[in-house]
């Protein structure tokens, strides 16, 4: 069994889609912007915790119809494509990263107001050998 309060997975991965994601939020944000956290348990079975983070900015938000390919690789937006400051490459890589690890990501947006990114992390989402 784990530990409460700790998550199984590669720190070198999910900082990387921390930095990504939190990147987004100050690169996307309003001057005199925010960007705010919040981490909580939001379910437990038999001892396993799952836990969810929200990430608010109230930066320049997604279309509408971008948000459905935020995830797919090479896709930046309208967004990315005015700003030329996307890649096209990190939130795909986010989105991979915590399949493999067996967590979740998920973007709900509102142009002008900003973004709410929610990252679940299952405590038994891998096999420990």
């Amino acid at each position: 069994r784990m530990k409460p309060g700790c998550v199984y997975g590669s720190p070198l991965h999910l900082r990387q889609v921390f930095l990504n994601v939190y990147g987004n939020c100050i690169k996307y944000n309003k001057v005199g912007g925010s960007v705010t956290t919040l981490c909580r348990i939001v379910g437990e079975r038999d001892g396993i915790v799952t836990y969810r983070w929200v990430i608010r900015d109230t930066g320049i938000g997604i279309a509408p119809e971008d948000l459905p390919r935020v995830f797919e690789k090479g896709y930046t937006g309208s967004n990315g494509r005015t700003d030329k400051r996307a890649t096209g490459i990190g939130l795909y890589l986010c989105r991979r990263i915590l399949a493999k690890l067996g967590h979740s990501i998920t973007i709900v947006s509102t142009p002008g107001e900003g973004t709410t990114v929610r990252i679940g992390l299952e405590q038994d989402a891998l096999e420990v050998e």
